[in-house]
């Protein structure tokens, strides 16, 4: 548009010529316009393909990948500050004086021409750096129509651009032998340094390279390399350009004699961040390089025991808990490791969660008014919907404290609170919490969900454990530096569930040397949790302090299990040699206590609920002011029983005055089954008044297996018999005889345990089972028998 208006106003100037010479001015004028229209040139310039290049938190080297001609060129972001020095040194050696010509210089391409006639062939191009930028821009042959193009070029590129974005253009684009593109990575890949370093002697090595890449550089003709770059400095000092003294440092330097290669830091890291943000060129990371080089070391170090077991694979992530910058990511033990798989990052790679997920649910527990951490939960053998818990130790408590529940990382206790608080609710929670791994509805995963039988992903969990430590508050994790996330947090967990929570995890008993670490001054607390699938496949640890989140997983990316699997052993160990490692700040030793955000609730001394008005002792303890209401305690209750505390009475049956009431904490039967077989002294439960006659009492029994309403299919043995089923009750007072009956016929009796196989027929059956006093329950099963 610049070049129209100059042509207009050239008109108007060529107005007071004589008619016919003023139309052949103007059709001169306008063949030039539409030649220089005509004139191919891309725009910009040059194609946006650069490296990608990674940095860390300092604006460290990470890593550099070739762009899509598979050369090393930075982008012009990075080369935008290039040395005088390299410009002198350019200036004289290619064009001298590119300031003072229009992108041509009529002598150069005179001289040229006849040097070309002399030898009988192309040895000279006499081209100035702008026609060097037209010919880098679009490389074609060396031809003399191509130089023709090319001068046309220069003459639009002068018309667009100040000399010195030409200049610029040339430096950063021009070849500097092999793959090497541009200044800057020339500079870092022959002398190890950044370009502002550079020396008289450097400066000039990289300004004679341009002239042929191909036949001269570092590692190949060093000889005449160095002819030219001596030849250069003799021609800068007898110019004035730099003075004698430095001159001669610069003619003593030795020649770069090898290429240094790029760094190649946390490789998987790299990658990711490269797939991720495909659109830039330069990523100022979060990452940080001494933390991650530690890491790395304490990767290889554990890698080299583990595979003596057989286990091949494991991965790092430690991000800042507050900010949720990526500190270091260790996708895997070898970026190299091709037996192993090695190039896999495991970080991003989706695993069975294990018991990982655990904690938040217990924080939505505490939220939801179901329980706080002292507050007891049924341990006892469960089926819900068919789905039958069992804890690792296949045993029970009967009762056990939600604290001692997430502790021990109890299955049965766990399914249960799920089950209150619904799977359609928690899944909702990972969903908004930044869970990328739920590729099925809440129903699909049913209740398994919290006992690993979903997906997750290191990054997931290292975020989710951060948003535990940030009172609650969940964001995602971030790989730039300074970069605002575009999503906002989310308060899907309050401050007290979230704090009450990490206390409970800070009590987890640390693996080897760690377990006395409370004893020492120099060690600091952890909120940790560990984690083992089905099948001993994955090993998890994942721990959060105010300044750091650490993940750590430990397997095989084949999915291969192994016996020697376990969160607490395997990846455990990781977790607090990556943890010590870590710098700390003295004032983020531990969370604060969001006071603001707690309550103390009148608790049940023995039951952890909501103290009632028959709670013999009660305790104030802490729970989050938005807490749900809390249920009072129903363990506990009042009694009506005679003088004697023999038995109870009612209002049918008792004598005046011979009547007391009194308090007693009564658990359903299963948990006192459960409890009576863990050697638990249980206070006996008087019966009613037998000379009440048809009385009924609901919670006296209770079925364990099989429940109401069951489907039961029934095999032939291995002889052709058919195979008795197992029932099981829980009867409140365990010496008690219970007679059994099947379809109205006596089946057997049993006292203390309350087990016994029975015959069943094909279709509906009842089953009843009658205690020594009259006291019953009844049940119908539906049988099918294998014919």
């Amino acid at each position: 548009m610049t070049i129209l208006i100059n042509l207009l106003s050239l008109l108007k100037k060529l107005s007071f010529l004589p008619l016919k010479r003023y139309v052949i001015g103007f059709g001169i004028l306008l063949l030039l316009w539409v030649g220089y229209v005509a004139i191919p040139l891309n725009d910009p310039i040059f194609d946006r393909d650069y490296s990608h290049v990674i940095l860390d938190k300092n604006n460290d080297l990470l890593r550099v990948y070739l762009n899509q001609k598979e050369q090393r060129i930075f982008p012009p972001e990075i080369q935008h500050q290039i040395p005088q020095r390299l410009i002198d040194s350019i200036l004289m050696f290619e064009d001298r004086y590119f300031f003072n010509h229009p992108g041509v210089n009529p002598v150069s391409i005179w001289n040229a021409w006849r040097r070309n006639l002399t030898e009988g062939r192309i040895v000279s191009g006499g081209s100035t750096i702008t026609m060097q930028v037209a010919r880098l821009s679009h490389p074609k042959s060396r031809t003399y129509l191509n130089k023709l193009l090319e001068l046309f070029q220069s003459f639009k590129i002068e018309s667009l651009y100040t000399k010195d974005e030409i200049l610029s253009l040339y430096i950063t684009h021009a070849p500097f032998g092999g793959n090497i593109q541009g200044f800057y990575a020339a500079s870092l890949l022959y002398f190890s340094k950044p370009p502002l370093d550079l020396t008289w002697g450097e400066a000039a090595t990289l300004a004679v390279l341009p002239n042929a890449p191909r036949q001269v550089s570092p590692i190949r003709n060093r000889d005449i390399l160095i002819k030219k770059r001596n030849f250069l400095l003799n021609k800068l000092r007898d110019t004035s350009v730099m003075t004698q003294d430095e001159y001669e440092a610069a003619i003593k330097e030795p020649v770069a004699s090898k290429v240094t290669p790029f760094p190649f830091f946390a490789p998987h890291f790299s990658d990711f961040v490269r797939k991720k943000y495909s659109s830039d060129f330069v990523h100022y990371t979060s990452l940080d390089k001494p933390i991650q080089m530690s890491v790395n070391a304490i990767v290889k170090r554990a890698s080299r025991s583990l595979a003596t077991k057989g286990i091949h694979n494991l991965s790092v992530l430690v991000a800042d808990t507050q900010s949720g910058d990526v500190l270091a990511y260790v996708g895997s033990q070898d970026y190299f490791d091709r037996h192993h798989s090695g190039a896999v990052d495991g970080v991003q790679a989706w695993r069975s969660s294990g018991s990982t997920l655990k904690p938040f649910l217990y924080a939505l527990a505490i939220d939801e008014g179901i329980a706080l951490p002292d507050t007891k939960l049924l341990d006892i053998p469960t089926t819900i919907n068919g789905f039958t818990p069992a804890n690792a130790s296949q045993s029970f408590y009967g009762v056990v404290s939600m604290k001692q529940a997430l502790i021990e990382s109890l299955n049965v206790p766990a399914t249960r609170v799920l089950n209150t608080i619904g799977v359609d609710r928690f899944y909702l929670f990972l969903k908004s919490a930044g869970a990328t791994t739920l590729f099925r509805d809440a129903e699909a995963y049913g209740l398994p969900l919290i006992l690993g039988g979903s997906e997750t992903t290191i990054w997931d969990l290292t975020s989710f454990y951060r948003g535990l430590g940030n009172n609650g508050l969940f964001s995602s994790l971030s790989v730039i530096k300074n970069k605002e996330d575009d999503t906002l947090p989310k308060q899907l967990l309050s401050p007290g569930a979230s704090y009450l929570t990490l206390n409970i995890l800070k009590e987890l008993v640390r693996p080897g040397t760690e377990y006395f670490w409370d004893i020492y001054s120099n060690q600091w607390p952890l909120a940790w949790k560990t984690g083992t699938s089905y099948g001993q496949r994955d090993a998890w640890a994942v721990g959060v302090s105010p300044q750091y989140t650490i993940a750590v997983w430990v397997g095989n990316f084949s999915g291969a299990g192994n016996s020697n699997l376990s969160g607490a052993r395997s990846a455990g160990p990781i977790l607090f040699d990556v943890f010590n490692y870590l710098p700390k700040f003295l004032y983020k030793r531990w969370f604060s206590e969001p006071d603001s955000h707690m309550k103390l609730l009148s608790t049940c001394s023995d039951t952890g609920l909501l103290a009632g008005a028959y709670c013999h002792q009660k305790e104030s303890r802490w729970a989050p002011l938005s807490m749900n209401a809390m249920a009072v305690c129903f363990y506990h209750q009042r009694l009506h029983l005679d003088q004697s505390g023999t038995h109870q009475v009612c209002s049918k049956c008792w004598t005046f005055g011979d009547v007391k009431t009194d308090s007693r904490l009564i658990y359903p039967p299963q948990v006192r089954k459960v409890l009576a077989e863990n050697g638990a002294i249980l206070p006996q439960i008087p019966g009613h008044n037998p000379a009440h006659k048809g009385y009924h009492f609901d919670s006296v029994m209770s079925w364990i297996y099989p429940k109401a309403n069951s489907k039961i299919w029934i095999p032939r043995g291995v002889k052709g018999t058919y195979q008795r089923v197992a029932c099981k009750l829980a009867h409140i007072s365990p010496q008690s005889i219970v007679f059994w009956y099947v379809n109205d016929r006596f089946a057997g009796q049993t006292q203390t345990y309350h087990e016994l196989p029975l015959f069943f027929q094909q279709g509906l059956n009842e089953l009843v089972a009658i205690d020594e006093e009259g006291r019953r329950i009844r049940q119908t099963i539906t049988v099918a028998i294998k014919k």
